[in-house]
């Protein structure tokens, strides 16, 4: 849906001469960007659970060291 919307914005703009190679231009273009957004989305959440779970260990340590 959202390569369709995109597809619309695109045509207003641009006159294709090749309709179906720029049609697999965008299609791909826009795939890639989907998995480069999702890759980077999950290394954030890795980093974000790596930095929570170091915090959570410090605390514990420190609350060991109390007792």
């Amino acid at each position: 849906m959202q390569i369709f919307d995109k597809l619309i914005v695109e045509l207003k703009s641009r006159e294709v001469d090749n309709f179906k190679g720029w049609l697999s231009f965008v299609v791909r273009n826009y795939c890639i960007s989907v998995i480069r957004k999702q890759k980077t989305d999950k290394k954030r959440l890795n980093d974000y659970q790596e930095h929570e779970y170091t915090m959570q260990s410090e605390e514990t340590e420190l609350a060991l060291e109390k007792n």
